[in-house]
């Protein structure tokens, strides 16, 4: 990469203020200072990142807000387009990657996989609110540019540092990497993943997806240059939002960022999911809730919130059954206003197909409930009635893990069940 200039760089000297759209057409030699970026690509197609700045001179005593500076680009030399629009002079404030120092203010950026040949054109002038006073002042610009001789990665022919990607759970992504110079030494990349739970990367750059949720790729070359990316792994609806899924009965509570992912909601196959998997779930665009799978219907997930989302309710607004678990539903409404889905109570036969059993007083029927519905303390509603009692409706009990009855006008917790597709 080379850099060619004139004499590098422009001062104003005996200039007036004026306003932008003058400034903007100046064309004497003395206003404007032409310069040219060649860039030229030997062999393989290695991308290379330069920029351009200004730095202002240190003996210059006109304010930054009081100059007026303009920048445009040509590839053939003779048709210049605006880089950007007018500015004051503006310090970076930080020094950067390219070796620009934060006193300098960034002009242009770019990055390139040819040979090319970049004509820029720069214009300065005093803007036309500044306060004209019989003090000479002046200010002198020097242009600079940088080439990136770190590390360049790119996602699908773009800047790994500059992008980011999604890709579902069973597609992997290929990054390719490059060094610059290309001097043997400098040419080992060496490839991380933050969450190997959501994707790995062998030493090739392939990244492979392992479970749901973003992690970021991160590229650093043998001279300690480095460029990373966010890599978004998602399953076909994108509202199942959990950084991993997982099966209650082999990832206990406290233990999950030790448990495999399970990648059940890949197979449309009814019951692949089993029981008791938690997904993490978008209910509306603000809000997620962890639910447990309560059935696998092969396209179609049947959950039930982890947690209870109403703690007190009763059953019946009245003393008897005949209402139909009106109480808790409305309860339940109330509780689940604004999600996207349509919720319902769990069923005493949903219940029994999970394996829980009615409570008789010898206590042999203790523990059937699956610990993922009952919980260890706070009972919750079903929706069913008790048809032998009239003023009792079914409750899954969280100390004794069975389905009790219980009289309509006690108060007992409500999860939500919601239909969803995978």
């Amino acid at each position: 990469m080379s850099y060619t200039e004139g004499e590098n760089g422009i001062t104003l000297e005996n200039a007036y203020p004026m306003e932008d759209s003058v400034g903007k057409v100046l064309s004497d030699p003395n206003q404007m200072f032409d310069f040219t970026v060649n860039i030229n690509l030997y062999g393989s197609k290695t991308p290379v990142s330069y920029e351009v700045t200004a730095e202002k001179d240190e003996n210059s005593t006109l304010g930054d807000s009081d100059v007026r500076i303009y920048l445009e680009k040509s590839t053939d030399g003779t048709n210049y387009n605006a880089v950007s629009q007018p500015s004051g002079y503006i310090p970076m404030g930080d020094a950067d990657e390219f070796g620009a120092q934060g006193a300098e203010m960034l002009l242009d950026r770019g990055n390139t996989t040819d040979t090319v040949t970049y004509n820029y054109r720069l214009r300065m002038w005093v803007g036309s609110n500044y306060q004209v006073s019989g003090e000479e002042r002046h200010f002198t610009l020097k242009v600079n540019v940088y080439g990136n001789d770190g590390v360049n990665v790119e996602v699908n022919g773009v800047e790994l540092d500059k992008s980011s990607a999604t890709v579902k759970l069973t597609n992997s992504l290929q990054l390719n990497a490059s060094t610059t110079p290309a001097s043997p030494s400098d040419k080992t990349i060496t490839w991380t993943s933050s969450d190997p739970r959501i994707a790995t990367v062998t030493n090739t750059g392939l990244v492979e997806t392992k479970g749901v949720g973003t992690t970021t790729i991160t590229a650093t070359a043998s001279n300690g240059k480095s460029a990373s990316a966010s890599i978004k792994v998602e399953v076909d609806n994108p509202n199942i939002t959990g950084a991993y899924t997982y099966n209650e009965t082999t990832c206990p509570t406290g233990r999950e960022n030790t448990c495999e992912v399970n990648t059940c909601l890949l197979n449309k196959t009814a019951g692949s999911c089993p029981a008791g998997t938690t997904i993490s779930y978008k209910v509306n665009d603000t809000t997620t809730q962890d639910f447990h799978v309560l059935k696998d219907n092969g396209s179609t997930l049947t959950l039930i919130t982890k947690d209870n989302v109403v703690a007190n309710a009763r059953w019946s607004s009245t003393d008897s059954n005949d209402t139909n678990a009106d109480a808790a539903k409305s309860a339940l409404s109330t509780a689940t206003n604004g999600w996207n889905q349509t919720t319902r109570m769990i069923t005493k036969e949903e219940a029994e197909e999970l394996g829980c059993k009615v409570y008789i007083s010898d206590n042999s029927n203790n523990n059937t409930c699956p610990i993922w519905l009952s919980g260890t303390t706070h009972a919750h509603w079903t929706s069913s009635s008790v048809s032998t009692n009239s003023q009792d409706a079914w409750r899954i009990t969280g100390t004794q893990r069975v389905l009790h009855n219980n009289w309509v006008y006690d108060s007992c917790a409500v999860r939500a069940i919601i239909d969803i597709s995978k």
